[in-house]
């Protein structure tokens, strides 16, 4: 995810360690879903074909090729730019795809053109412009001085940031340089990092303005209404999960 490598760089930790401190939200979510919703789901499964291992085991080792380099180059070897552990990872996985594919021809060129993937880069370009001009403004000390406690701040602007803006990148890179600008520090806490990352993801999977939710709706016949109905008391008892945890959590 671009969001989360960005994320965890201006945060100042490694991503697989934001990645081990988010994992149990991610158990979390997944038996808040469960019991709000699946848990009622009845009936099998009808596939075309039988399941095979092999057919698995392709495009899961080429999804796996990236971070595994990743992990070994920055582990093993001394590189100047760390990142480029991450190009290299992501480069060989995609030439382990395009074998796989047989997409030698104009047709990859063509699928990346119409996804512009250039995009990815200006993104993650203008993220660390935009957090670097918000940072030299003074605006995250100000924001720092409010009577609020650091738990309550992190996770309640957290979630309506994300929810005002349908995204996650955004309200993360305004409330990490504010924590930072009030600590003094120049890296987060994980378990705060997680927790904060987990805040915004909430308000962001209840946003209208991001495109999922209003598309979903409009392409599975729903409604606004109908939707905030069913995600308000899952989403109600994450948040509440994410302010307890934080309250033990922050220091």
């Amino acid at each position: 995810s671009t969001v989360l490598i960005a994320t965890s760089a201006v945060a100042g930790i490694s991503l697989y360690v934001a990645i081990a401190h988010l994992s149990p939200f991610f158990f979390i979510s997944i038996a808040v879903g469960w019991l709000f919703f699946l848990k009622e789901v009845r009936g099998v499964r009808k596939y075309d074909r039988p399941f095979s291992f092999k057919g698995l085991a392709i495009p899961m080792g080429i999804i796996l090729t990236a971070p595994a380099i990743d992990i070994l180059f920055k582990r093993f070897i001394h590189m100047e730019v760390p990142e480029f552990a991450t190009l290299l990872g992501v480069s060989v996985a995609l030439a382990f795809s395009i074998a796989a594919t047989g997409w030698w021809d104009k047709k990859l060129l063509k699928t990346g053109m119409r996804m512009k993937v250039w995009n990815y880069s200006l993104i993650i370009l203008a993220m660390f412009f935009f957090v670097n001009v918000f940072s030299a403004g003074g605006v995250p000390k100000l924001l720092g001085e409010l009577p609020i406690q650091d738990w309550a701040f992190m996770v309640s602007v957290g979630f309506l940031l994300g929810f005002a803006t349908g995204r996650i990148q955004a309200p993360m890179f305004i409330i990490i340089p504010i924590y930072l600008a009030k600590l003094g520090t120049a890296s987060m806490n994980p378990w705060v990092f997680a927790v904060s990352y987990f805040s915004v993801f909430l308000g962001y999977a209840l946003a209208p303005a991001h495109p999922c939710v209003t598309v979903s709706l409009e392409y599975f016949g729903g409604d606004l209404r109908g939707m905030f109905k069913k995600m308000l008391a899952p989403v109600a008892l994450c948040l509440l999960i994410a302010l307890v945890f934080a309250f033990f959590m922050f220091p």
